[in-house]
């Protein structure tokens, strides 16, 4: 089996005491978290 890694990047944002957040909806209800994603092969 060949080794493949995921690479998943994130992001603190503030600005004057105020931090960026994404709302995502999900199931259990919303949530609020960081700025991230993940890096598609051939990305």
């Amino acid at each position: 089996m060949q080794w493949k890694p995921h690479a998943t990047v994130a992001a603190i944002v503030e600005q004057n005491g105020k931090f960026l957040l994404v709302e995502e909806v999900t199931d259990r209800g919303n949530r609020f978290n960081q700025p991230a994603g993940h890096l598609e092969d051939n990305e």
